[in-house]
Parts: structure tokens; sequence; C-alpha cells
């Protein structure tokens, strides 16, 4: 779980991993009064593609030749 506090209506995070993620956001009011929070949403961030192997392939080939 990650809790933010944050001053603007935005916030930026770093990418996660892979996988489904649930967000939900309150607001506060100037006086420090929390309000309710809002339903949470599903976001399904897909794996990152991992490509290293196919840098390995050139030099498959040539040692092939």
């Amino acid at each position: 779980m990650l809790t933010r506090t944050v001053p603007e209506a935005e916030i930026k995070l770093p990418r996660p991993d892979g996988g489904v993620y649930y967000v939900r956001a309150r607001t506060f009011e100037p006086d420090g009064i929390a309000g309710a929070f809002t339903e949470a949403k599903r976001i399904e961030i897909p794996d990152q593609p991992n490509y290293w192997p196919l840098l390995v392939i050139p030099l498959v080939i040539l040692l092939a030749l």
C-alpha cells in the first residue's frame, strides 16, 4: 500500500512492475477535514518487454557462419 498527500490535484509516481493495481483518492479541505474516498479504480500495468535476448541473436548468427 502506498499513501501520498500532495498539495495539488496530481501526483507522479515511478512506473510500477506489471500487474493489477487499485487507486483511490480523497480531498482535504483547507481546515484539514478529509472528504470521502473515491471508488477504487482498477489499473492494469502490462509487463515491460524484455529485449536483451534479442541482442544475442546477431552474435549467434555470426558464430554460426
